[in-house]
């Protein structure tokens, strides 16, 4: 009884991480950030269950040892590319992000970590897992992100986001870029499944009998069935939709190239691939459905390539002076540029922000908002030199391509072909893509989901394979340890909780200081965010922000109260990063007038000047500096400063800059020039 538990345990929290994490977002308890952290969170408790349990079976089970059985080149592998990021975590410039990541990407060693013992706990549990289970998690949740991304295209979406849903699908992935790269992982299991229904009866037996399709995807009867070819034909329709109306540039060629490279796969072995029946075929012949498919496609593509947006879409992806392309050809620049100074082991995980801050320039507000920089280099390859260096990249590259020999190796031994031949057009379209984005937490478990799949479906390194076998006999010490692990789960769980806590309180204060004007209520919430004793002071840097903004407009009691409150989040902020050190700065220049004057002067100027040493090309910086020379009386020099800040900013007339930019540039400048009219020259 125990056992068959653990076993539905395991299933559960392997289907749930492929099913739930892509599909949840805050829409039960809305917090500030609405994807990365409800998916982030979800899917670590996720994993501590998976681990927990798969522990515990196997100590039940009568053997009493696990056993992971790796293939020894894998192995090896894997070790290099755990070393690559250890190596990177302690090299890092910044051992504060490497660890933890990124607020808006959480991808820092942890993450890495759990990605990893995702990959090897399923694994480890492959005769255990129910894969066909897992497979239809896979389209179902595939399907659902698309029916969600078709009511935002419809215009029925019942939450509000700060931009329209409508222009470019998002979905519950949070954003267009990400929703594609997931697409181009999921739709060739979509087409994998349409491969039967349009096979001749006699083709079909032998597509069933290399594929053995009835254990990992679907019974034989399903592809007998008519409804069930429509239901399938509707699934991949519905995704190739969503993928297109996500206007992901980077997708559509990461799919064309992906989709061309398993053309010259599949010609190349066609013997593997039902060859006699193909070398038959006549056009007279072709089947009734597969000219209903083609016809639709061309229906789809027609409507699709004469709208508007996607034209647009298209005609700026060859405009190297403005739009998004213009902004990622700038950052590859600079990222380029960072390389050469630390080329052969990188700056360390989730520090690419902190290094291309410090070549901001005065354009970049024409594409982007002022005083924004990136945090990616929108290239998986230069993301990669710029984290862990060459070395990284080299043990990646060896890593990425033994899985495709493995993929090639089944290709020609008639191992699964097809679904082979599906795994390969995923891998490919994805990592193309990523040449012009990043990945997203949804897509890297989708990503490593398939290298494990993979090893589980490979027949052709079954003599070199090792076990790794830990001994379970002595009851004692499995209680010892499965306490410990239980403890760090719950322990774990426990900080989850707390974080997503923290993370509501913030959005809480942030409308009710904002929008509602309700300083009260702001400062209730950050009471309640000091309970929780969060150890990442993100949150104590978010509230100093919001702050910020409205204390110039606060009434005078709530203003004594407010500078209070700044004092004791002042020393709470730790300078770990550039937004940290420069909140830390704009925080202590408005403690001047308080009783420590003399003080937090030094202490602003010495926090912003280390800024604009490290970059002197950003506005906010002589902003922050000048309001120091303005709280201090220093009036020639804040106006001076408050001037070097206009300076900075880009032309609001010029061309380049979209509409959009153009209002907030001019917004940006009317505050720069309101404040130096305030000045008692």
């Amino acid at each position: 009884m125990q056992i068959r538990i653990t076993k539905f345990i395991i299933n559960f929290s392997t289907i749930g991480t492929i099913f739930l994490v892509p599909i949840y977002f805050a829409f039960f308890l809305k917090n500030n950030s609405v994807f990365i952290l409800n998916k982030t969170i979800l899917f670590q408790i996720l994993i501590i269950l998976l681990f927990l349990s798969s522990f515990y079976y196997f100590y039940l089970n009568s053997a009493k040892k696990i056993k992971i059985h790796l293939n020894k080149k894998i192995a090896f592998l894997l070790i290099l590319l755990i070393f690559s990021n250890l190596l990177s975590f302690f090299i890092s410039i910044n051992k504060y992000l490497s660890l933890y990541g990124l607020y808006s990407r959480k991808q820092g060693l942890l993450i890495f970590f759990y990605l990893i013992s995702f990959f090897l706990l399923i694994l480890l549990n492959k005769k255990i897992l129910n894969l066909k289970k897992i497979f239809f998690s896979l389209i179902s949740s595939s399907f659902l992100v698309s029916v969600y991304g078709l009511i935002q295209l419809l215009q029925l979406d019942p939450f509000k986001w700060i931009e329209p849903s409508h222009t470019r699908v998002f979905s519950s992935i949070g954003q267009p870029n990400f929703l594609a790269s997931f697409l181009l992982l999921t739709i060739p299991f979509s087409l994998y499944l349409l491969i039967p229904f349009l096979l001749s009866e006699n083709n079909k037996k032998l597509f069933f009998q290399i594929e053995n399709i009835e254990k990992y995807f679907c019974s034989k009867k399903f592809f007998y069935q008519n409804k069930y070819f429509f239901l399938s034909l509707l699934i991949f329709f519905l995704q190739i939709i969503i993928l297109l109306k996500t206007y992901s540039r980077g997708a559509y060629l990461g799919l064309f190239l992906g989709f061309i490279f398993s053309v010259i796969i599949f010609i190349f072995n066609k013997r593997c691939f039902l060859s006699k029946y193909l070398e038959k075929i006549k056009p007279s012949k072709i089947n009734k459905k597969i000219l209903f498919i083609l016809s639709s496609i061309l229906v789809l593509f027609i409507i699709i390539f004469t709208n508007s947006n996607f034209i647009k879409r298209v005609q700026t992806s060859f405009n190297f002076q403005k739009g998004s392309l213009a902004v990622r050809f700038d950052i590859w620049q600079r990222s380029l540029e960072a390389i050469k100074q630390k080329p052969f082991l990188g700056y360390g995980l989730e520090t690419q922000g902190e290094i291309l801050v410090k070549s901001y320039k005065t354009k970049e507000a024409l594409f982007s908002y002022p005083n924004s920089y990136p945090n990616r280099a929108h290239n998986i390859i230069l993301d990669i030199i710029l984290t862990q260096g060459l070395l990284g990249l080299l043990i990646y590259f060896l890593f990425i391509t033994y899985f495709f020999q493995i993929i090639f190796k089944n290709i020609k031994i008639k191992n699964k072909p097809y679904l082979f031949l599906s795994i390969f057009l995923a891998l490919t379209s994805y990592l193309f893509s990523l040449l012009f984005s990043f990945s997203n937490i949804s897509d890297l478990i989708y990503f490593w989901f398939l290298l494990a799949l993979i090893l589980i479906l490979d027949k052709t390194e079954k003599q070199k394979k090792i076990n790794i076998i830990f001994n379970l006999h002595k009851k004692i010490i499995f209680i010892f340890i499965y306490f410990m692990f239980l403890c760090f789960g719950i322990n774990n769980i426990y900080v989850f909780s707390k974080e997503y806590l923290a993370d509501y309180y913030l959005r809480e204060a942030k409308l009710n200081l904002l929008i509602n004007n309700n300083f009260f209520k702001f400062y209730d919430y950050y009471e309640k965010l000091n309970q929780l004793q969060i150890l990442d002071n993100f949150y104590q840097k978010e509230f100093a922000s919001t702050m910020s903004q409205k204390i110039s407009t606060l009434k005078q009691e709530e203003k004594k109260i407010a500078l209070d409150l700044l004092k004791i989040i002042f020393y709470k902020i730790e300078p770990v990063s550039f937004d940290h050190t420069f909140i830390k700065a704009k925080t202590a220049s408005l403690l001047i007038n308080t009783v420590n004057k003399d003080l937090f002067t030094k202490e602003a100027k010495f926090y912003i000047n280390n800024l604009i040493q490290q970059n002197p090309n950003m506005p906010k910086l002589y902003e922050v500096l000048g309001d120091i020379y303005k709280n201090t009386q220093n009036y020639q020099l804040a106006k001076k400063n408050y001037q070097l800040a206009l300076e900075k900013l880009p032309d609001d007339k010029n061309n380049l800059a979209n509409h959009i930019h153009k209002q907030v540039l001019e917004y940006e400048k009317n505050i720069l020039n309101s404040k130096i009219k305030e000045l008692k020259l």
